[in-house]
């Protein structure tokens, strides 16, 4: 191996990973300096989620931080960031162990974060698992073992979850119930934009997942051609995301000016549900499909495999349809997250009492 491929090895394998964590650098210096300046409070909080360049999974700890109502520190549960988090968490176990940790939301719930959970179980810190959903796209994506899941249930302070697939998931020889909500983003989403002004709703948004596509037999490309086609023909504009490296501001406009959307990303589909507009969901795995049965039962959806007139016969009355799921959904699901949180608030200050 030659000095150039040396070199592009070790910053492929020791480096790129670490950078792959954060949105920017900016955004990396700033959570270094707030987790340093936040860990020292008296009882600090700590905010678990996969990693920053998923917007859907930033902003959905942002969501858990927002119904909590209190800034804390922020680590990552993706393997290249599992060195900082111990770190964190044997900082907490030694000089705050009244500390609590938040893990959601994201779908933390699959095979690929089993070092994780091994790491978090290894700690006495309480912990609570707020807004997490299952993953699961066979045959590479796979659910942790049963007995992980088990052992992860019964030492968590509080289970709330974001569909009735992880629900009972985690309640199965668990003993006690599992609270069910939306994803805790929505709770963010609808408090922090939907109060703004709706611009001219003129464009069709395809917010893609290309690797689950390409897992579940589908051509993201020929997705794209699709979706370009048919913007033409309704004379929208087209506009895509894949929601990596995304500015949230940016993204929400992209979203806020969309006549509908159309997701093969189950964020795509969350963040359209908070925003309010109209989508089409693509079923690319189970996690959309239990997102759907949960929260939006009565809309249409598309398979990996669809063709134009596909979208053309169900985009007809879909401002009908999501303005009906609004007015029975909406509200009640935004309600069942602060219920959660706040029993949640009443216990961690009962088990703070009982320790003075």
């Amino acid at each position: 191996m030659g000095l150039v491929d040396g070199v592009s090895w070790r910053y492929r394998v020791h480096v790129k990973p670490h950078l792959l964590l954060h949105e920017n650098p900016f955004y990396a210096v700033k959570r270094k300096y707030n987790n340093c300046r936040l860990i020292r409070k008296a009882t600090p909080v700590n905010y678990v989620f996969a990693d920053a360049t998923n917007i859907g999974d930033k902003v959905s700890a942002k969501g858990v931080e927002f119904l909590f109502c209190e800034p804390g520190v922020e680590t990552f549960a993706a393997r290249a960031g599992l060195r900082s988090t111990a770190r964190v968490f044997q900082w907490l176990e030694t000089h705050r162990p009244n500390a609590t940790v938040f893990i959601g939301g994201g779908g933390l719930i699959q095979e690929c974060f089993v070092p994780f959970w091994e790491l978090v179980l290894r700690t006495k810190l309480s912990f609570v698992l707020f807004g997490i959903g299952a993953n699961e796209l066979l045959p590479e994506r796979k659910l942790p073992p049963v007995q992980l899941l088990r052992t992860i249930a019964r030492r968590a302070l509080a289970i709330h979850v974001r569909d009735k697939w992880t629900q009972e998931l985690l309640e199965w020889g668990n003993g006690r119930p599992v609270s069910m909500g939306v994803c805790p983003s929505v709770n963010f989403l609808a408090h922090h934009y939907n109060s703004e002004p709706v611009p001219v709703r003129d464009s069709l948004l395809n917010v893609q997942h290309p690797v689950d596509i390409k897992m579940a037999g589908g051509n993201p490309q020929k997705i794209c051609e699709t979706l370009k086609a048919l913007a033409v023909e309704l004379g929208l504009m087209y506009e895509e995301t894949s929601h990596i490296n995304e500015d949230l501001g940016s993204l929400v406009k992209k979203y806020q000016r969309a006549r509908f959307v159309v997701s093969s990303r189950l964020h795509g589909c969350i963040f359209s549900y908070a925003l309010r507009v109209p989508f089409l969901p693509v079923i690319s795995d189970k996690k959309i499909s239990a997102f759907l049965d949960a929260h939006t039962p009565e809309i249409a959806s598309l398979e990996i495999d669809f063709c134009k007139g596909d979208i053309v016969s169900k985009i007809h009355g879909l401002d009908r349809t999501f303005s009906a799921i609004y007015g029975k959904l909406f509200v009640p699901s935004l309600e069942k997250n602060v219920i959660a949180m706040n029993k949640i608030k009443e216990n961690l200050e009962g088990a703070s009492r009982c320790q003075r």
